[in-house]
């Protein structure tokens, strides 16, 4: 069985840099700044993914926040979900 899940972020005092080096980090384990399906593009800071192994929302939000710490970028929000059903609206 396939896992939806969602994550949202902010980094302390970071750069732009920072945000690309966090995003590349999260692309290693399957989360991307596109929907599922990668047609449509998320919010900046809002990264999307489909793990084959079950998660808790809990486990992605202590995964990441060490992930971040052990690649010496400052969390300081971050907020994770498994997802059942979801939809998306951009504005074009």
């Amino acid at each position: 069985m396939k896992y939806d899940v969602i994550l949202t972020f902010d980094l302390k005092d970071a750069s732009s840099e920072a945000y690309t080096k966090a995003k590349k980090l999260l692309e290693g384990y399957g989360l991307h700044d596109t929907s599922i399906s990668k047609d449509l593009p998320l919010p900046n800071t809002v990264l999307m993914g489909r793990l084959n192994y079950e998660i808790e929302a809990s486990e992605i939000k202590d995964f990441v926040w060490h992930l971040f710490k052990e690649n010496g970028l400052t969390p300081s929000r971050l907020m994770g979900g498994v997802l059942q059903d979801w939809s998306i609206k951009i504005k074009g």
